[in-house]
């Protein structure tokens, strides 16, 4: 769905349920259901455009933004927009469920929204979006340079 909203249901049900069809059969009686979430929205500032630098191998550096569940199912963040000062990522979360936000980079020196720097091994937000919160949950975090021998 356009602007996120909704759970994938085979990602964040805790058993998803299958049907098999055979070839030319068709399904009767049963119903999709989906259910409305909350966007967990990213800000990664950038504004020296590290993410689009090379690293010292040629590759694009490595950045992870996702959430952890529980259940230790890891559902990343995907790039909604970029602009000249940095990339927004959003997820689509369930409501009244305790969740991590993880960001973490081998490849680029990272802090939080208060500036203070998060180890390479990465930073876990917990978090939890209830019913009744107006505003979806958002964080911000900024690229500050590149790892040593990136």
């Amino acid at each position: 769905m356009p602007g996120g909203g909704y759970l994938d249901p085979c990602q964040w049900s805790g058993q998803p349920v299958k049907i098999t069809l055979a070839a030319g059969q068709q399904s009767t009686g049963n119903a999709l259901t989906i259910s409305t979430g909350s966007t967990l929205k990213v800000r990664v500032d950038d504004p020296q455009d590290f993410l689009g630098k090379k690293a010292a191998d040629g590759r694009d550096p490595h950045l992870m933004v996702g959430v952890w569940q529980v259940t230790g199912m890891f559902y990343p963040l995907h790039i909604d927009s970029k602009d000249k000062g940095g990339a927004n990522f959003q997820v689509t979360v369930p409501l009244d469920t305790p969740l991590k936000l993880h960001v973490s980079s081998p490849d680029l020196k990272i802090a939080d929204s208060n500036g203070a720097p998060i180890p390479s091994a990465g930073d876990q937000q917990p978090f939890q979006h209830g019913s009744s919160d107006v505003n979806p949950k958002s964080f911000k975090y900024s690229v500050t340079g590149v790892q040593p021998g990136h």
